[in-house]
């Protein structure tokens, strides 16, 4: 299965919706924690999406 780009309001509201919670915005970046402890950043960067990395 291939994921599409997303824009990150759209990963910032699923990863939500899974149990992230925003704890920090700096800059064009916005920290998540989840209650057991994962952290992830997404960055937000007006007019691009977020993809897949190149392996």
């Amino acid at each position: 299965m291939s994921l599409r780009p997303q824009p990150a309001k759209k990963i910032i509201k699923a990863l939500s919706a899974v149990g992230f919670m925003v704890v920090r915005k700096r800059g064009s970046h916005v920290v998540m924690k989840h209650s057991d402890g994962r952290i992830t950043v997404v960055p937000v960067h007006a007019g691009e999406e977020i993809g897949a990395r190149a392996r």
